[in-house]
């Protein structure tokens, strides 16, 4: 069992802890410049001011992009599959473990969602009124799959990547401020915003799982 409350050595624990956060954010910030070339040139060469300009436009960029790449050409399956590998960075096997599917189904997938944006020409727009409205589903879809893969990673030491919660927590605050009459935005936020609370307590200080207190009588708690 994991040891819970102060660590043995806060300095190094502190140090530590900075150290992982620091490299986070670093990559993150790499990963955010290669999602928006690759989605560039996945969907057209034209370029688009990235400026909000009016009341109804995505400030967040990363948010844009997901709207943008749930294109309705794409079946439900693939819009997912390909916005999580190109604007979420997620790995093949991350996202095949999502939908409990084999990782060769995700990667003919995201192979055929390329071809057919190429083929129909999309242009690398972000929608607006109804247009947007038909992709909300697939968008709240894709935040919800990137927070669920960071709260619980598939593979590597770390049970978490806080990286990804704090991602897909921020979507899912943008698309609840963005659509406010959409109860299913207020909702994936809330959600999001419940499991992200408990993030800190998940793992003690050497990084192992918390187990969740078990229920002993009336005195109990469950969790």
């Amino acid at each position: 069992m994991a040891a819970v409350g102060r660590p043995g050595q806060p300095g190094a624990w502190l140090t530590a802890a900075a150290k992982h956060r620091a490299v986070d954010l670093v990559r993150r910030r790499e990963t955010y410049a290669r999602k928006l070339a690759e989605v560039g040139r996945t969907l057209t060469e034209e370029s688009y001011d990235p400026e909000p300009s009016g009341p109804g436009d995505i400030d967040d960029d990363v948010l844009r992009l997901v709207f943008t790449t749930c294109h309705p050409v794409l079946s439900a399956e693939a819009r997912a599959a390909l916005t999580l590998r190109l604007v979420g960075g997620l790995r093949t096997d991350e996202i095949a473990r999502a939908f409990l599917v084999p990782e060769a189904t995700v990667a003919a997938r995201i192979t055929r969602a390329k071809r057919t944006l190429a083929k129909a020409g999309v242009e690398f727009e972000v929608p607006y009124g109804e247009d947007r409205a038909a992709r909300l589903g697939s968008v709240l879809e894709v935040v919800y799959l990137i927070f669920n893969e960071g709260y619980a990673a598939t593979a590597g030491d770390d049970l978490l990547r806080p990286g990804l919660c704090e991602d897909a927590l921020r979507l899912a605050r943008g698309l609840a401020a963005l659509m406010p009459e959409e109860s299913e935005a207020h909702g994936l936020a809330a959600l999001l915003e419940l499991q992200a609370s408990r993030v800190p307590v998940r793992t003690g200080p050497d990084g192992r799982p918390v187990p969740s207190p078990t229920r002993t009588g009336a005195a109990g708690t469950g969790c």
